[in-house]
């Protein structure tokens, strides 16, 4: 299955790769093509989806099981502009049933946010521990006490003990789903 992307930045047409950032590069990554991610449910995807998030780009999940086996550390949530105009990253998959990204080690989590301010925004996936009776990890966490946004669109977070946690400025879930977690989510007011 191949995706398009129309991003309207009013600028003109963007292409499947987003606007260009200000130094020509795009502003779209994808995890299987520019960072050799598998996305068959079978080998370790963990350092290619590590080298996509590090690139402070959004980040594309194109169709596929991927698997991790550590905990994927999102560093640049909130010193990038991404293609909606916001400052963040955004993470972007194909469909709950399509794009699945697979935690194996029971302890680790999926996703973690550390520093005191981020923007992040989800789409178009599922994020899954590795069983509803053995994990002990969190879904995606943010670690910032304050300014922390997030929004996510078509999640579903299945087998955590937590599917989401952090301490929330702002926060909007559009069609998601919580399945099989312990706990679906744990979030904190901050206020400024």
């Amino acid at each position: 299955m191949t995706r398009t992307f129309t991003i309207q930045t009013g600028v003109g047409p963007a292409g499947p790769q987003g606007p260009a950032g200000a130094d020509g590069s795009p502003k779209l990554v994808n995890v299987k093509t520019d960072h050799g991610a598998i996305g068959d449910g079978v080998a370790d995807d963990t350092a290619a989806i590590q080298a996509a998030c590090d690139t402070g780009k959004n980040v594309y999940f194109p169709q596929g099981i991927y698997k991790i086996s550590a905990e994927i550390t999102i560093t640049h949530s909130n010193d990038t502009v991404d293609i909606y105009g916001f400052g963040g990253q955004k993470f972007i998959g194909d469909g709950t049933s399509l794009t699945i990204i697979r935690q194996t080690a029971n302890a680790a989590n999926g996703f973690r946010v550390p520093g005191t301010s981020s923007y992040l925004e989800w789409h178009d996936m599922t994020i899954e521990g590795p069983s509803a009776q053995t994990s002990t990890g969190i879904g995606v966490k943010a670690d910032a006490q304050l300014n922390v946004v997030w929004r996510m669109h078509n999640v579903v977070m299945r087998w955590w003990n937590i599917g989401f946690k952090g301490a929330m400025v702002d926060a909007t879930f559009d069609t998601c789903g919580i399945d099989g977690n312990v706990t679906g989510m744990w979030w904190t007011y901050e206020s400024g």
